[in-house]
């Protein structure tokens, strides 16, 4: 056992995170911002990475670095994010391995990282509370793709065109579905409708050449 776990997140339940995942034989490390992580990350060898969404676009940057890296390829990305809030959907798409909505206490974090890293678990798929699973996200929301136009210039060739760029937009559903228990509906309370932004990267009509979306915001609440 033994496996080596780092914590990145500025919030104040590190500590009986670290406590909670030390319990079961983990060794663990906690940084304090994206940038002290994935200095460590290059430094130091780990079996899995906490990252925590609560500064969204740095945190899904971050998820989004370590993928780019071959040398952190074997490394397993789990997330904690606010749900209902499109995070999540963004951080799976960018190859974070498994998500744990937030708040997450120290019990059901040993038990999401467990599931990823120790082999006689299965792939958490999702999240436990008592025994019971929390109804998904898709759950509380209808879905449909959108094409919005927008224009971006091309960083190879300098030319200015119109793009296509594909949007899920999640609104959602009048009433929480049945078999909600009393935290589902809590979330569903407060879940707002959104836009997550599918495309990330554009083919140039000109030169050819793909080029990424120059825009950090994925998400838009409507």
């Amino acid at each position: 056992m033994n496996e080596r776990i780092l914590i990145i997140s500025d919030d104040e339940p590190n500590a009986s995170f670290q406590r909670a995942l030390d319990g079961h034989g983990f060794t663990v490390t906690v940084a304090q911002d994206a940038d002290d992580g994935y200095e460590r990350l290059s430094q130091l060898q780990f079996d899995l990475v906490i990252v925590n969404l609560n500064q969204p676009i740095s945190g899904v940057a971050l998820i989004k670095r370590i993928r780019s890296n071959l040398a952190l390829r074997r490394l397993m990305v789990l997330t904690i994010a606010e749900w209902g809030t499109g995070q999540p959907t963004i951080a799976l798409a960018q190859g974070a391995d498994g998500f744990e909505p937030a708040p997450v206490d120290g019990r059901r974090l040993v038990k999401a990282v467990e599931k990823l890293l120790r082999p006689n678990m299965v792939l958490l798929t999702r999240p436990y509370t008592k025994g019971r699973l929390f109804m998904n996200e898709r759950d509380f929301f209808n879905e449909k793709q959108e094409t919005k136009r927008a224009s971006f210039v091309c960083p190879h060739c300098r030319e200015r065109n119109d793009y296509d760029v594909r949007w899920l937009t999640r609104t959602r559903k009048q009433t929480a579905p049945r078999g909600a228990n009393e935290m589902d509906r809590a979330r569903f309370a407060k879940s707002r409708d959104y836009m997550v932004r599918i495309d990330d990267m554009l083919a140039c009509p000109r030169c050819r050449k793909r080029f990424e979306i120059p825009m950090s915001q994925s998400v838009v609440f409507i």
